[in-house]
């Protein structure tokens, strides 16, 4: 059993009164953080839960059924200037945002990386590599007859 009652959670109504035409209803809680303040109170259209704002001024049933009608306003009011939130996202277009949010990660990814390291044209690397090629023959760290290296120098230091 539960050591506390269920009446400690939920605060008790000790007065209450249905206003405009049953659209709402003011109510006094007896306990709670609203307890001893007037409260609108009305039921959210097709949904299981309700909304409601404190009647400011109001000291007895009379003045809160007085003031109901301006605060029913004030809550429509409120409820009109928040945007509306998406009841039914699809998990398939947010998982269509995200692809394309990766991509673009890629995509700057790859940017910076190119930046770091840019393409050197073929024809200067292979400028590059047998100008050091020629250096280790000149040098006689590579044989000029037995060097596959010093052929293919010959046959392309006839394109170059």
């Amino acid at each position: 059993m539960c050591p506390h009652p269920v009446h400690t959670f939920m605060p008790q109504i000790a007065q209450q009164e249905t206003v405009l035409n049953g659209l709402g209803r003011v109510l006094l809680y007896a306990n709670g953080n609203g307890a001893g303040n007037w409260y609108y109170k009305e039921k959210v259209k097709g949904k299981k839960s309700y909304r409601e704002k404190k009647i400011e001024g109001a000291t007895n049933l009379q003045e809160a059924i007085e003031l109901a009608p301006q605060v029913a306003i004030e809550l429509a009011q409120s409820l009109a200037a928040k945007p509306p939130t998406p009841s039914n996202i699809d998990p398939l277009d947010l998982m269509a945002r995200e692809e394309k949010l990766q991509r673009a990660k890629e995509k700057l990814f790859k940017a910076k990386k190119k930046e770091e390291n840019p393409k050197i044209n073929l024809e200067k690397a292979f400028k590059d590599w047998f100008t050091q090629e020629q250096k280790r023959v000149d040098a006689g760290a590579l044989a000029k007859h037995h060097s596959i290296t010093s052929l293919i120098a010959a046959d392309i230091s006839s394109f170059i």
